[in-house]
């Protein structure tokens, strides 16, 4: 008998651990806001300034904030969306 593979969502068990699977990744690859900054290219204290006016998740670390990267995406689709241009004359 083949095995069930852990990516078959038919088992809310199987669903459960790649939650969890997904979250430890995630968690893993926290940042520092100065690390986040260079990473998704704005300009210094960008991330920090996010924390503070608490649009983005983040961990704290001692005295450090951390964030992740899917932390980091949620803020950008939110607050960061780009500008649309003006549609071209027809």
């Amino acid at each position: 008998m083949a095995s069930k593979s852990i990516s078959d969502n038919k088992d809310p068990t199987n669903a459960l651990i790649e939650h969890y699977a997904a979250f430890l990744a995630d968690y893993r690859l926290r940042m520092s806001p100065r690390k986040a900054d260079k990473y998704i290219g704005k300009k210094s204290n960008t991330v920090l300034g996010a924390i503070q006016r608490k649009e983005i998740r983040y961990y704290k670390n001692g005295s450090r904030y951390e964030v992740t990267p899917i932390a980091l995406a949620e803020w950008l689709e939110k607050y960061e969306r780009p500008i649309e241009p003006d549609p071209l004359p027809s």
